[in-house]
C-alpha cells in the first residue's frame, strides 16, 4: 500500500464517511498523514433550505450534523466537508441565516452543496415548494439513504427512481396527495426487493399497496432474506387486490388461487383482519399484514418477536 499513488489516496479518502476514516486512521503505515488530514477536517453537515413565498429568494442554514445549535458558515466550507442531511421547508426563509436570490442559488450555491452531499437524507414539508425542489432534484447524484417528499413533478419522479436503483435507499415516505404517476410501480417493486429496504410509506399518496407488494413480502420472508425489520404502510388497491380481502374477510381463509403460503393464523372482525407468517423452526420472527376497512388502509410488516 506505500507504493499507492497519492491522488489514488486522496480521491479514496474523500469519498470514505468520516466514521471509515476513523478506522483507516488505526492503520500505522507511510499514507496514514493522508487519512489524518481528510478525517481531522472532516466536517458532516446539515442544510435547512427554504425560499420566500414566490420563490424569488432562497434562504439557507447550514449546522453541524446532528447539532441544531451549531451554525458553520457557507464560507468556511471545504472540500473536506460532506452534507449529510437536506432539510427543505422547515424553517422560514426569514429565520435563516443567508439569504441570496433563486438564481444565484442555482448557478452558484447549488452545484457546490450538491458537490458536497454525499449518502444523505433528504427530508421535505408537505407541499414542497416546486421550483427549489426541482432544482435539487436535478442536481443531486449521491446515493440517498431516506427521502420524505410530496411530488413536485417529473424530477421528483425522476430523482427517486434513479435512487431506488442505486440500491443505498433505506426509507422512501411518499406525500401530497394524487399526482404520482402509476409508472413510478416497477421501480417500487424493485425497492422493495432491495437489501436495504426498512419502509415505504405511500398512505398521504394515490399510490397504493397491492399483491404484487404482498407476494414480495412473503417471499423474502420464508428466504430469510430480510437483515432487519421491514414496513409498507398505505392504502389498498383495488381489483384483485380487494377480492383478496372479501375472500379473507368472509372465509377467514387464503384463496389457494393466490399462490401464498399457508398462515400461521387469520383473526379478523367487521372492520379488519390480520393475517400471520411464521417461519419453521422461528419463534422470533413473523410477518404481519393487516388490513383496516375504514379507512382502507393496509400494513405490511417483518417483524421480531
Amino acid at each position: 500500500m506505500d507504493s499507492v499513488p497519492s491522488a489514488f489516496l486522496e480521491n479514496l479518502c474523500a469519498r470514505l464517511q468520516k466514521k471509515s476514516l476513523e478506522e483507516l486512521q488505526k492503520i500505522l503505515n507511510l499514507w496514514s498523514r493522508t487519512v489524518e488530514t481528510h478525517y481531522s477536517r472532516r466536517r458532516e453537515l446539515t442544510v435547512h433550505l427554504n425560499p420566500n413565498k414566490d420563490e424569488t429568494k432562497v434562504g439557507i442554514g447550514i449546522n453541524k450534523y446532528g447539532d441544531w445549535y451549531t451554525e458553520v458558515p457557507y464560507t468556511s466550507l471545504s472540500k473536506y466537508d460532506r452534507i449529510r442531511c437536506i432539510f427543505l421547508g422547515f424553517t422560514t426563509c426569514a429565520n435563516l441565516p443567508n439569504t441570496i436570490t433563486m438564481e444565484r442559488f442555482k448557478t452558484k450555491v447549488l452545484p457546490v452543496l450538491t458537490s458536497m452531499t454525499d449518502v444523505f437524507v433528504l427530508e421535505a414539508v408537505y407541499r414542497s415548494p416546486k421550483n427549489l425542489m426541482e432544482s435539487l432534484f436535478s442536481f443531486l447524484r449521491a446515493p440517498a439513504l431516506n427521502i420524505y417528499t410530496g411530488y413536485t413533478g417529473q424530477k421528483c419522479v425522476e430523482f427517486i427512481e434513479q435512487q431506488i436503483a442505486l440500491g443505498r435507499l433505506k426509507k422512501l415516505n411518499l406525500k401530497d396527495g394524487n399526482e404520482w404517476p402509476e409508472s413510478m410501480k416497477t421501480s417500487l417493486l424493485a425497492f422493495l426487493k432491495s437489501s436495504n429496504f426498512k419502509s415505504l410509506d405511500l398512505r398521504e399518496t394515490n399510490l397504493t399497496v397491492d399483491l404484487d407488494m404482498l407476494i414480495i413480502m412473503v417471499e423474502r420472508f420464508y428466504r430469510r432474506d430480510f437483515r432487519h425489520n421491514a414496513i409498507i404502510l398505505g392504502n389498498s388497491a383495488h381489483g384483485e387486490t380487494k377480492d383478496f380481502q372479501e375472500a379473507v374477510r368472509s372465509d377467514g381463509t387464503i384463496p389457494l388461487v393466490y399462490g401464498l403460503p399457508e398462515p400461521s393464523e387469520i383473526s379478523r372482525n367487521e372492520e379488519m383482519f390480520w393475517i400471520y407468517w411464521t417461519l419453521p423452526g422461528s419463534e422470533n420472527a413473523r410477518l404481519r399484514l393487516k388490513y383496516v376497512s375504514r379507512p382502507d388502509s393496509v400494513t405490511i410488516r417483518r417483524e421480531c418477536l
